[in-house]
């Protein structure tokens, strides 16, 4: 009996011990991202007006970057009028974006997107360009003209602000 003794406390001695085990839960929000790829579009240089009811037009573009559906709107005061300190021409603005569920047309400054335009995001595998996830390319495009003569010549400036922001 004793020799059955040795044999089991021999046994308890070389037994391993399970190892303590302790779990954590990890969580970690992700925030609404709508971001500009830079702060202003590049400039665009329209070219000479020389006669009446002609139009010049030009574009710019730049990359929004969201991870969920966002809404548009432009400046409709008169800074984005193409103007001098005295006389204005008639300007009109269009917005294209690849991921939009609408487009716009031309409108005048004044209802340029007034009720906004909404930019869907886009999920990684549907996008197509080349950009990041959730990045899509949004094109300003501008035209002007004069219907009337004399038109004062010189420089006429605009500033179209474009905004994004949540919808709701």
């Amino acid at each position: 009996m004793l020799f059955v003794l040795l044999i089991a406390s021999g046994n308890l001695v070389s037994a391993k011990r399970p190892p303590a085990v302790a779990t954590c839960q990890i969580r970690c929000k992700v925030a609404n991202v709508v971001e500009w790829q830079e702060s202003s579009f590049p400039d665009i240089e329209l070219s000479q007006i020389c006669r009446t009811n002609q139009w010049v037009q030009g574009s710019s573009s730049l990359v929004l970057y969201t991870n969920a559906d966002v809404k548009i709107t432009a400046d409709n005061s008169d800074a984005a009028l193409l103007s001098t300190q005295s006389d204005s021409l008639i300007t009109e603005y269009k917005l294209d974006c690849d991921s939009a569920a609408n487009i716009t047309t031309w409108s005048d400054h004044k209802n340029f997107i007034e009720k906004g335009m909404v930019v869907k995001y886009i999920k990684p595998e549907k996008i197509t360009n080349n950009y990041a996830n959730g990045a899509a390319t949004v094109t300003l495009s501008v035209r002007a003209c004069t219907n009337k003569i004399p038109q004062k010549p010189g420089i006429y400036t605009a500033t179209q602000t474009i905004t994004a922001y949540w919808t709701s």
